[in-house]
């Protein structure tokens, strides 16, 4: 239907919930606006409107969409991007704590998941796994905004985008101009035993409020949290509650006004049972938990994930849209994701590039398994903490709940430093302490 002459224009806006500062922008009283593609669609062709402006880029797949039914079916209108950024800007300030628990700036660091993963939320993907992330995280920002709180903890497997998805939070809110920081609390070697001197302790409080002075309106963000040694723990609690950090001018003091996220993919409330998160930090962080299922959950909708994929990566590159066989869906479907949402992704990117025509087969699907030694070793010395407890100190008993020996177990004890009779009920201890003293008279 041709469309008539008109100044009316329609604004498409598929992301007007998080930000409609460009549809501002153009609109007037001859404007109208709509985040449904088929709203669009019916409304363009009552033949009322002259221009069509997308409020996003070329790269999000139901904008490109519009603009194509819109040249078939209304000639007549002129469409235009209104220059979104094609994607948030990925870039982040990395920081790791080192040996001597102290946070050292790294790099800038881009998630090859960012973009990719943004995509899925933008509607794009109909998975139940997307629906339940972008609930999880609808949630806890309405929790933000009516407690005025400034923590968020996110809890999730290994692989399933903790800091990837944080920073998509970032890029989607008011902060969004403002830094990103990332901290990885996993050292690359052992820590030392934090014994601290009064000046080392106010050495790694200047260090962390360094930190947060420039995060500050901004987002900071602490990976895999509970690898800090518990008495760092303790220490970055006191900082975080009290939140001074100077001020723009260099000189005066103010309060942090931004988000601070920490993330794990354990339990947070068992973390606190074996001292693995400190009780301070856990009344701190434990107001607003986000949680992000593993995709194991939803096996059904691997390949449906996968294809969500396949389909940015294209267009991204501005390639033939590529298929899986269905030899290449069964590797897919059957695989066990231990590295969730981020090995899907890192396996789809990698058949896309070895495929040489439009179908992906199965043997252009490679699956690579990594997996850090610190997390196998925090892995083993939380299951070491749990079996202790469970046995009630009683090394043979947690040799038999872990599946090991007893050798095992006394070697696991002195390799994490853990008190000989960690695990025994307080009330057990006081007896034994007494029968010595008694002995020993």
């Amino acid at each position: 239907m041709p469309c008539e002459d008109n100044d009316d224009v329609l604004i498409y806006c598929s992301q007007r919930d998080y930000n409609g500062k460009n549809h501002r922008r153009y609109s007037g009283e001859r404007s109208d606006t709509t985040d449904s593609i088929v709203q669009a669609k019916e409304k363009l062709k009552t033949g009322h409107y002259s221009a069509l402006y997308i409020d996003f880029t070329h790269l999000d797949m139901t904008s490109k969409e519009l603009m194509e039914w819109t040249g078939l079916n209304c000639p007549d209108v002129t469409v235009s991007y209104l220059v979104r950024k094609i994607s948030p800007n990925v870039t982040v300030d990395k920081w790791r704590v080192d040996s001597n628990a102290m946070f050292r700036h790294i790099c800038g660091h881009q998630d090859p998941l960012t973009v990719p993963l943004n995509s899925l939320f933008d509607g794009v993907s109909k998975t139940t796994w997307v629906s339940i992330v972008m609930r999880e995280f609808m949630a806890a920002r309405e929790r933000s905004e009516k407690n005025k709180g400034h923590f968020a903890l996110i809890i999730g497997a290994a692989g399933t985008g903790k800091y990837t998805l944080a920073q998509i939070a970032h890029c989607r809110s008011e902060r969004e101009d403002n830094p990103f920081l990332f901290v990885n609390c996993k050292a690359e070697g052992k820590m030392n035993p934090v014994i601290w001197s009064d000046s080392e302790r106010e050495q790694f409080r200047q260090n962390v409020r360094n930190i947060m002075t420039l995060a500050n309106n901004g987002t900071l963000y602490f990976h895999e949290i509970d690898h800090l040694d518990i008495e760092i723990q303790r220490e970055l609690a006191d900082i975080l509650k009290t939140g001074i950090v100077v001020g723009a001018n260099g000189k005066t003091l103010e309060k942090f006004n931004g988000m601070i996220i920490c993330s794990t993919r354990h339990n947070i409330e068992e973390l606190v049972e074996i001292d693995e998160c400190a009780e301070e930090l856990f009344q701190l962080i434990n107001e607003n938990v986000v949680r992000i299922p593993s995709i194991s959950d939803f096996k059904d909708e691997i390949v449906t994930l996968a294809n969500d994929f396949i389909r940015h990566i294209c267009l991204y590159y501005n390639i033939e849209c590529k298929e899986l066989t269905n030899e290449a869906k069964r590797l897919l479907s059957e695989h066990v994701w231990g590295r969730n949402i981020r090995e899907l992704y890192e396996t789809v990117k990698h058949a896309v590039d070895l495929c040489s025509g439009k179908l992906i087969k199965g043997e252009n699907i490679h699956f690579e398994k990594t997996r850090s030694s610190s997390d196998d070793a925090q892995e083993r010395k939380c299951r070491l903490k749990r079996a202790l407890i469970a046995a009630e100190g009683c090394k043979v008993k947690a040799a038999e709940i872990l599946d090991t020996s007893r050798k095992t177990v006394h070697s696991w004890i002195r390799e994490f430093n853990l008190p000989s009779d960690y695990g025994k009920p307080k009330n057990k201890m006081k007896v034994a302490a007494k029968r010595g003293s008694v002995k020993s008279k």
